[in-house]
């Protein structure tokens, strides 16, 4: 069984988000809550979900610097999928979030042979209003998700090629309660470590890969354990002018151990989603936005659910060069 999450990597960083938390047997063993979360298949506390990567997709802004990276989306769901991937018509729901996560990431004025680094500090907002039609669960809340911290390394090699990686950290800062029948995230945990490849050519083809994992961390208020994920991420976008591209964003998530209450093990509850959609990104010079739009290709034990995501990456504060 899984909850969704608002909020942990920068595709330097990573998810989308799964909407509910729906729990083995409808409520058991005192777990009362549903977690929502704010991307289109992310359990997990993750601060970033895959299907909807930031702007930088892993790589970093060309100069060192304090840098502001935004994401604010806004989904609905309707209808939750089982293990086999269908319908599960006991757990309809209507369900409207929205969320907002922002990355202040300052860049290091250090090149060590092509090596680059940056830190990242995440702060996830976020609002949730769910109501189930069949099962008496219902609520409406906002506040703040898990704040995270992110450490990212990028070499540069050739005229286009960029491979990197990051670790993660989300803390249970969040106030989820167990009296809550929804939260906005979950009460745990979660550390993750990612890897990326990034193709950039700035006068046509952009294509970049991102894989982590991501290992949760026990609820303490229910001793709920959500069972560690996989996920990976990908785009695809073309530069049809110097300012405008086009093109697709998509990520994979997989749950790869099971879910536990104590040592209980919960069967058959391991997530799956597949998500994909067209994007477009303009350059304004100083800034970049871009807007996306992700729906759900494959859901398993998670809601099917449709988002539209507006990213923003503007410098905060850029030192003059050395002369």
């Amino acid at each position: 069984m899984k909850s969704g999450a608002i909020g942990g990597r920068d595709r330097s960083q990573r998810r989308s988000i799964s909407l509910v938390h729906i729990l083995a047997g409808a409520c058991v063993a005192g777990v009362s809550g549903m977690a929502s979360s704010a991307m289109a298949a992310e359990p997990g506390a993750m601060n970033w979900g895959p299907g909807a990567p930031g702007t930088y997709f892993g790589a970093l802004p060309p100069v060192p610097g304090i840098f502001l990276l935004n994401k604010t989306g806004y989904l609905t769901a309707s209808e939750y999928n089982g293990p086999d991937g269908n319908r599960d018509p006991l757990f309809d729901l209507d369900q409207k979030a929205a969320v907002s996560v922002s990355r202040i990431m300052g860049v290091w004025p250090v090149d060590l042979d092509g090596w680059r680094f940056a830190t990242q500090v995440v702060i996830p907002y976020a609002y949730n209003n769910t109501d189930f039609d069949n099962i008496p669960v219902s609520g409406e809340v906002d506040g703040f998700g898990n704040l995270g911290a992110v450490q990212i390394a990028n070499y540069t090699f050739g005229h286009y090629h960029n491979i990197g990686g990051a670790i993660g950290y989300a803390a249970h800062t969040s106030s989820y309660k167990t009296s809550r029948q929804i939260n906005v995230q979950n009460g745990y945990s979660t550390a993750d470590v990612s890897v990326h490849y990034n193709y950039f050519d700035p006068t046509g083809l952009d294509f970049g890969v991102m894989a982590g994992y991501h290992r949760n961390n026990r609820n303490e208020d229910t001793d709920y354990l959500s069972g560690d994920l996989f996920a990976t991420d990908f785009k695809l976008t073309y530069a049809v002018t110097d300012k405008l591209k086009i093109g697709g964003y998509g990520g994979f998530l997989v749950q790869i151990e099971d879910d536990k209450i104590g040592s209980t093990t919960i069967a058959n509850r391991r997530f799956r989603g597949l998500n994909l959609g067209p994007t477009v990104m303009y350059d304004f010079g100083h800034s970049t936005v871009s807007l996306s739009y992700q729906f759900s290709v494959l859901a398993e034990n998670a809601p099917k659910a449709n988002a539209v995501w507006l990213s923003l990456s503007t410098p905060l504060y850029v030192p003059k060069p050395k002369i």
